[in-house]
C-alpha cells in the first residue's frame, strides 16, 4: 500500500532531494526519532487527488468525498466522520477540477496511448550493491519499459513548467 511504501525507510528520490538540500535536511526529516508528522500541503493534497482521478479512477469515490462546508460546526463534523472513515474530504471545486484535468488527459493522444496500459502505483524495492543501500520507487504508471511521472502544476508553459522541473528537482 502507499502508507507501506511511505513508511519503508529504503532510500527513495524524496530521501536523495532531502540528502540535496543538506544532511541535516535529511536527518531531521527522516532520522531523528523526535521527527514532527509531515502535514501535506494543500497542493500535494490536490496532487494527490488529481492522480487518484487520472490514475486510479475507480478508486476515486472510495478514497475521496465531498465535504460540506467547513467553516460550519456540522461540516467540520462532517468532515472528521469522513475521515474517520478513510475518506479524505475535498472541495467540489477540487473535484471537478481534478475530474476536468483528467479528462484532458485521457482526451490528449500522447497521453492516452501512454496510458493505455500499464498499472498505477506499484512500489519496488532492489539492494543497491555499489553504496549498500535497500532502495524503493513507486512510478505513478508503470507500462512494460515505460514509466509515467505525472505532475500538476500552476504554469504548464514551457518556461514556466521546466521552473518547476528545477525548483523540484523533478
Amino acid at each position: 500500500s502507499n502508507a507501506e511504501y511511505h513508511a519503508d525507510p529504503a532510500i527513495s528520490a524524496s530521501h536523495l532531494h532531502a540528502v540535496a538540500k543538506s544532511p541535516q535536511a535529511y536527518w531531521s526529516r527522516y532520522i531523528n526519532p523526535d521527527r514532527p508528522v509531515v502535514e501535506q500541503t494543500a497542493a500535494m493534497r490536490f496532487g494527490s487527488l488529481t492522480h487518484c482521478a487520472v490514475l486510479e479512477p475507480d478508486d476515486l469515490l472510495q478514497r475521496y468525498g465531498v465535504a460540506p462546508d467547513r467553516r460550519t460546526k456540522a461540516g467540520k463534523e462532517t468532515a472528521e466522520q469522513m475521515t474517520q472513515q478513510g475518506i479524505e474530504p475535498v472541495s467540489q471545486a477540487d473535484l471537478a477540477t481534478a475530474l476536468a484535468i483528467a479528462a484532458a488527459v485521457r482526451t490528449h493522444p500522447i497521453a492516452a496511448e501512454l496510458l493505455a496500459t500499464g498499472k498505477a502505483e506499484q512500489s519496488f524495492w532492489w539492494n543497491d550493491p555499489l553504496n549498500n543501500l535497500r532502495c524503493k520507487c513507486r512510478p505513478d504508471w508503470l507500462s512494460n519499459t515505460t514509466v509515467v511521472d505525472l505532475k500538476t502544476t500552476t504554469d504548464a508553459s514551457p518556461s514556466g513548467f521546466a521552473r518547476s522541473v528545477a525548483a523540484y528537482r523533478y
